[in-house]
């Protein structure tokens, strides 16, 4: 069974009207507006006056030329719709202000013309010659010397460093705090670890690391280059999870740090990013070639009478508009 589609009335008043106008004639064929400001009346008039025209022999006598321009096309020279190979059972006539038209038909489509003049004008238009360049028209193949070149200068930024996550421990001296009893809390975190008590419940007690202390002394990940030198240098020396350093000093105080895993660092392989590294060499060469052309053809055109002779010079063609 054949598929029926409703055909809906399109209000012109709407945003959307011309929109769904085009589509409801692409869908059935047909088109049909409401609340359009054509003069019912005058238009009907014309309608009949044509209707007569069309049934007589007459016609024949304002045949359109063979290379189209006003007049009667009759069903042999008639439209073939989009899509299709069977041409359109139908008769027109083509009116043109100025251009052949039966006398006592003029006056009528004359005068509807001159009313809705703005309604037959198309947009003004421009033809124009250009010469169109784009990156891909400058495009060459990198060689592989020139990949391997580049990749040992980038080689570094690709690498993953070592990754450490460690936790600290922090006393620092009070204002009236004497050396030796600083000395002292210095000497109990140290026993207390030595026993294998907790360290995270040791940081939770006694860190003066408020901020970290909570966490049980956690600092998180650094790749050396995270923390003040002198902590860098204690946690690389750390070699296994659980391990704990020696009393660490630091400006920031006197540190006990334990190393809690370790993230071995990654070189990255040639073969990883050679791809990557031949695009971004041919898209970065293809781009400067491109600016040297343009900046050639601008001193090409500026006194050419037109583009064929600087399009030729850069081996490049010249386009239409249309």
């Amino acid at each position: 069974m054949n598929k029926i589609t409703a055909l809906v009335a399109v209000d012109y008043t709407t945003p959307n009207a011309k929109q769904d106008f085009v589509r409801s004639l692409r869908e059935t064929g047909f088109g049909v507006l409401k609340n359009h400001p054509l003069n019912q009346s005058q238009v009907q008039a014309i309608y009949e006056q044509w209707r007569i025209f069309f049934s007589e022999e007459r016609k024949n006598d304002f045949k359109v030329p063979d290379n189209g321009s006003g007049g009667f096309y009759p069903q042999s020279m008639s439209e073939t719709a989009k899509g299709n190979t069977i041409k359109d059972l139908k008769e027109f006539f083509h009116f043109y202000s100025g251009d052949v038209c039966p006398d006592d038909l003029r006056p009528a489509v004359q005068a509807y013309y001159e009313t809705n003049q703005s309604d037959f004008l198309k947009p003004e238009q421009v033809v124009v010659d250009y010469i169109l360049l784009t990156p891909d028209d400058f495009t060459v193949e990198v060689d592989e010397a020139t990949i391997r070149q580049q990749f040992e200068s980038v080689r570094d930024e690709y690498t993953v460093t070592t990754q450490s996550q460690v936790s600290h421990i922090l006393l620092i001296a009070g204002e009236k705090e004497s050396e030796s009893d600083f000395a002292r809390r210095v000497s109990e975190v140290s026993e207390r670890l030595a026993l294998a008590e907790d360290f995270a419940a040791i940081a939770q007690e006694l860190s003066d690391d408020i901020g970290s202390a909570s966490q049980g002394g956690a600092l998180g990940f650094t790749d050396g280059t995270a923390f003040p030198e002198e902590m860098e240098s204690a946690i690389a020396a750390l070699q296994s999870p659980g391990e704990v350093s020696e009393a660490v000093v630091t400006d920031a105080g006197t540190h006990f740090i334990r190393l809690e895993e370790r993230i071995a660092g990654e070189a990255v392989s040639y073969e990883d990013i050679k791809d990557e590294l031949r695009e971004s060499i041919e898209s970065a060469e293809a781009e400067r070639a491109l600016l040297v052309a343009v900046e050639a053809l601008r001193d090409l055109v500026f006194n050419a009478p037109d583009l064929v002779g600087p399009a030729s010079a850069i081996d490049a063609a010249v386009q239409r508009s249309e």
